[in-house]
């Protein structure tokens, strides 16, 4: 689709599990001769398993801890020899193990771990896989100089542990010193990591979990690339969840706001940030799979002409509702729990939170001493994404309840222009999905 200048390619945990895939990832670059710099996320599942074996530590288990690190050490020394990378090549691996003992045993002793800790951590992943992938390249392409760059050199950061806010600033500084001179020779392709970056302090930091294709599109915008590629196990961003729905279609083009807005509403394929970066220079973004490259994908731009009055739809489920009627005028920093369709209305605070960032009960009960709380657990979100969202929700509501058995009804908590979501208990919501997909296919239809 675009012709000149540099491409950022980020690869994700699937597109590089294993030996295989990482092989045929290193193929996609070793194609396209434009690919300067490409971002490697942590093999698949690792960084769940590095979370646990921070967690385990805590907990003072040396021994379960051991067997973890070895599980987790060993999988990647079994692809190591499965690329025919020899010994001498990974010397980096000793050093990383050296490192990552020498935090755990901290951790161990003390039975407990701070976030920064748990960022250090998380590092391992990334690092691993960089690493990895850069030696498979270097394998495959003879004609340029192969460079791994450590992340923390170029993604800069504040002290937010484990969902850190970039420095701006200095990135395109660190890409200016760093890889811009290189990326004109056009003699160098740098391999690098997702989802960490370094404090001014010169600690470890990450994006926040999946954060790899921000880091990805912070580099397309440090150095004014032409295009981002991400590539995953999906070719495209879908309709729907193609795993929950089976009839989903692949969007060809989506404007950046709509992308963006069904990523934060739930949809998987891109981390909610990730088209920030892009969408202030006006870089293209590509979304396809590196399983079956030549089926295409998603194209992502500043084009909003294309034909689909409604692109998405989206589910989050397994929710919280939270509400809040506050008794004191206390000050609150109520974005420190990254809440979902917030809503302030004088004394009354209401918003949702996914499972895995529920309030704790120790913070619950610090909050009640000034507020009166209620929760609804178990709710369904639905979203409907697109253009003419707002113009279809009274069909769209009707529809959904037609379609379910009666009792409490979808409650409608956030309207736009770009899109629709509504909440419902008590409902099954992967037939939830499903069905809010087929309202949008036969909106579709009938527009």
């Amino acid at each position: 689709m675009f012709s000149t200048g540099h491409i950022v390619a980020k690869f994700g945990g699937s597109s590089v599990k294993d030996a295989h895939a990482i092989k045929r990832s290193a193929k996609i670059i070793a194609a396209n001769p434009r690919v300067a710099i490409v971002v490697i996320s942590a093999t698949q599942y690792t960084t769940n398993h590095l979370e646990e074996l921070c967690v385990t530590a805590s907990l003072g288990q040396e021994e379960q801890v051991k067997f973890l690190f070895e599980k987790i050490w060993n999988r990647h020394k079994e692809i190591a020899k499965d690329l025919e990378i020899k010994e001498s090549a990974i010397v980096l691996f000793d050093d990383l193990q050296k490192e990552i003992w020498f935090l755990l045993n901290v951790i161990i002793k003390n039975k407990k771990y701070t976030d920064g800790q748990l960022d250090h951590i998380y590092s391992f992943g990334e690092r691993i896989s960089s690493a990895l992938f850069s030696f498979c390249l270097a394998q495959i392409i003879n004609s340029k100089k192969i460079e791994l760059i450590d992340a923390t050199s170029l993604i800069k950061t504040g002290r937010e542990f484990c969902r850190a806010i970039p420095d701006l600033p200095k990135i395109k500084r660190s890409c200016h010193s760093l890889l811009n001179q290189k990326i004109k020779e056009q003699n160098t392709i740098f391999v690098t990591q997702g989802f960490i970056g370094c404090s001014e302090e010169g600690e470890f930091t990450t994006l926040g979990r999946e954060g790899s294709d921000y880091s990805a599109a912070l580099l397309a915008e440090g150095t004014q690339s032409s295009s981002l590629e991400i590539w995953t196990d999906v070719a495209g961003i879908a309709t729907a969840d193609p795993r929950i729905v089976a009839s989903t279609k692949i969007i060809p083009e989506m404007s950046y706001k709509e992308a963006t807005i069904l990523a934060r509403l739930g949809a998987k394929v891109l981390f909610s940030e990730t088209l920030l970066p892009a969408e202030r220079v006006k870089i293209p973004v590509f979304v396809g799979s590196s399983l079956n490259p030549e089926l295409g994908g998603t194209w992502i731009s500043t084009k909003d002409d294309h034909s689909w009055p409604l692109v998405g739809v989206s589910l989050m489920d397994e929710m919280s509702f939270y509400r809040f009627e506050l008794k004191a005028k206390e000050l609150i920093d109520w974005s420190s729990l990254y809440p979902l369709f917030f809503k302030q209305d004088k004394e009354v605070v209401e918003f949702y939170l996914p499972k895995r960032r529920a309030i704790s009960s120790s913070l619950l009960q610090k909050y009640k001493t000034y507020a009166d709380v209620s929760i609804l657990a178990n709710q369904s979100v639905l979203s409907l994404v697109g253009k003419e969202s707002r113009a279809n929700q009274s069909k769209f509501l009707n529809y959904l309840i037609s379609k379910f058995a009666a009792g409490v009804g979808p409650v409608v908590i956030s309207s736009s222009d770009f899109s629709l979501s509504i909440s419902w208990s008590e409902v099954d919501s992967l037939e939830l999905l499903r069905v809010g997909h087929d309202f949008l296919v036969e909106a579709n239809q009938r527009d």
